[in-house]
């Protein structure tokens, strides 16, 4: 009995794989809006990003839906590690686009955004990224009053940066010296008792 619970042991020791989280979620954290009509107020900017861990590790992420809102498009450039993106009201799924976008981001040994450059075209607002390191700044243009420039105007500026949730490098298991002499010694003792036992 002891010896059949050591393989059981042994056999859990082997399955034992890091724990890695499955996507690396990062999120745009709005510094200052600027409106060419201050009296109506600003519009809020936000931005998450969800990413495979897989495409994170490999240091950069690029992704584009060029035909056009509202289409059912999968995508091109990094499609198999993209997970969705949200642009204030608008949500790109693989398989989805409420818009047009071209995205570019550089990522560092720790996962962090080290570069950005988005663009996108909407039904509602038009949206231009760029910065380096986590921080990112641009311009919205918008059909609501707040960021609706007449021509000759400035449009809406907005300045943020990028945090994200800890990034855990893929980790492939290897099964250490112990287990494998413990994954040994319970066969070998499975072994033995059947022998008994048909005796």
């Amino acid at each position: 009995m002891r010896i059949a619970a050591a393989a059981v042991a042994a056999v859990l020791a082997l399955g034992v794989i890091a724990d890695a989280k499955a996507a690396v979620v990062y999120t745009f954290n709005t510094i200052s809006t600027t409106s060419p009509f201050p009296e109506r107020g600003t519009l809020p900017f936000s931005a998450t990003l969800d990413l495979k861990e897989a495409q994170v590790a490999t240091g950069a992420f690029t992704y584009s839906t060029p035909l056009g809102m509202g289409s059912s498009y999968s995508g091109s450039g990094d499609v198999s590690g993209f997970n969705a993106l949200t642009l204030m009201n608008a949500t790109f799924v693989t398989g989805f686009s409420p818009g047009t976008l071209s995205i570019g981001l550089l990522f560092d040994a720790a996962g962090a955004i080290s570069s950005t450059r988005i663009t996108f075209f909407g039904i509602d607002y038009t949206a231009f990224i760029d910065g380096t390191g986590t921080a990112a700044s641009g311009t919205l243009y918008s059909d609501r009053p707040e960021c609706n420039p007449f021509p000759g105007t400035t449009p809406c500026s907005i300045a943020g940066f990028w945090s994200n949730t800890p990034f855990v490098a893929p980790v492939t298991a290897v099964p250490e010296p112990m287990s494998l002499a413990l994954f040994g010694i319970g066969l070998a003792g499975l072994g033995v008792v059947r022998r008994k036992r048909a005796a």
